[in-house]
């Protein structure tokens, strides 16, 4: 008589030793010697671990060096990644970065206080596992997949122009145009200085909320003066 057992389940590219036991209605045996070694046929990677930031010098205001935890190769060893990205909230247009040998690639040429989002999957020699999941409502709370960018300070106002008030002594105008790179940031206030000396070595300082003007009085009449405003 030949006895055949099928066992299951059992894990892939995983090695195995099996013991026999026979029972009857006196009772059961002694067990038998190990057989010898079986070797399951390794599959597919599992599912990839989405990517985070291990650390906060990691994070930049136009670069992430992002990091994953290789998921089990399911007996095959794992030979690359492809890493997929986007800074859609909709989760399209996504640009793809192949044959990634280490689970880690930093992106450089970012914008500032961006959302990116993030998906990664695993190959070895049988074949390609699933992506990471990526959850985008969950985006604000997630510390993986989905990963923001620093801020960064505001560029310089231009256009900066300033003009006497007529009929008011001592009083003038002063415009400006907004920053051409608000680094990532609404503004929401500017900093007006002014001196008697280009190198503004002593000056005053006025606060201006976001509004791109202001006046100010009580200066000196018929005196020269130098302004510069910073976001």
């Amino acid at each position: 008589i030949v006895w055949q057992h099928t066992a299951l389940p059992l894990a892939p590219g995983a090695m195995f030793r099996f013991m026999w036991q026979c029972r009857n209605a006196s009772g059961e045996s002694e067990w038998s010697e190990p057989s010898e070694v079986f070797q399951t046929q390794p599959s597919m990677p599992e599912q990839a671990n989405p990517p985070y930031i291990a650390d906060e010098e990691d994070r930049t205001d136009n670069s992430l060096k992002l990091t994953w935890d290789p998921p089990f190769d399911n007996g095959g060893e794992i030979e690359h990644y492809t890493l997929q990205w986007t800074n859609n909230f909709r989760l399209t247009n996504f640009t793809t970065i192949d044959n990634i040998k280490e689970p880690t690639f930093e992106l450089t040429g970012l914008q500032p206080n961006q959302w990116y989002y993030f998906k990664v999957c695993a190959y070895n020699a049988v074949g390609v596992g699933k992506y990471s999941n990526l959850d985008v409502a969950k985006a604000p709370d997630m510390d993986r997949g989905a990963i923001c960018t620093r801020a960064r300070e505001p560029g310089p106002p231009s256009n900066v122009k300033v003009k006497a008030i007529e009929r008011v002594p001592g009083a003038v105008h002063l415009s400006w145009e907004k920053p051409t790179d608000d680094g990532g940031s609404i503004v929401t206030r500017y900093k007006v200085i002014l001196s008697t000396t280009p190198d503004f070595e002593v000056c005053s300082e006025i606060v201006q909320k976001a509004s791109r003007e202001c006046k100010i009085t009580d200066i000196r009449p018929d005196t020269v003066y130098y302004f510069d405003v910073a976001a």
